[in-house]
């Protein structure tokens, strides 16, 4: 009767690969966001008795469900498909495939990215300044009592929003105009 002997890997070196793997799988996701990507603040202005609101917001849009389904294995969430309406001149199209993140869970997936991102680094540090005004109960259940963020903390989102906007204007190459200029210099100084 032979027996065959059988190593066991180490713990630490499964533990290696499985990180280095990781490392592969966050690297080729952040050059689909760089790419196919978007990360942006949204702003919804104030309604009668309610302060305005801002959402860091990050998505990523393709005709293929590869890399879609990959973000969503990898951060969870979930694909969204937007096929074009037979009644525009788009109809022609693809189906589009959609991955959309926002608040924390975007903050948590860009800063996992963060080490891989290369087009997209001007978002990138505007969006780690917004998550740092995230407050940690903000995924609140529903139907209970929102507390208003303070004014100093609405001033550095609408600041950062301003930022953003201006970092996307003219085709992205993020030249501000001289009105947008003058004002996020008023903002700056307030």
């Amino acid at each position: 009767m032979s027996f065959q002997s059988t190593t066991v890997e180490p713990a630490t070196a499964r533990v290696a690969q499985v990180a280095d793997e990781l490392a592969t799988v966050h690297a080729y996701l952040a050059g689909v966001l760089d790419s196919d990507g978007s990360v942006c603040i949204a702003h919804e202005a104030a309604a009668e008795h309610q302060s305005e609101r801002f959402a860091l917001r990050l998505g990523v849009g393709q005709t293929r469900t590869d890399a879609i389904l990959l973000f969503v294995e990898t951060f969870g969430g979930k694909m969204s498909t937007h096929r074009p309406s037979a009644k525009t001149t788009f109809r022609h199209r693809q189906p589009m495939f959609r991955y959309m993140r926002e608040g924390k869970a975007a903050a948590a997936i860009l800063l996992a990215l963060a080490p891989y991102i290369r087009v997209k680094r001007p978002e990138l540090a505007i969006a780690r300044e917004f998550a740092a005004t995230i407050r940690p109960d903000s995924g609140r259940p529903p139907g209970t009592i929102q507390v208003r963020l303070p004014l100093d903390v609405i001033e550095k989102r609408r600041l950062l929003w301003h930022r953003m906007r201006a970092l996307h204007s003219n085709g992205g190459k993020g030249h501000v105009r001289p009105r947008q200029m003058r004002l996020l210099h008023r903002i700056e100084r307030a």
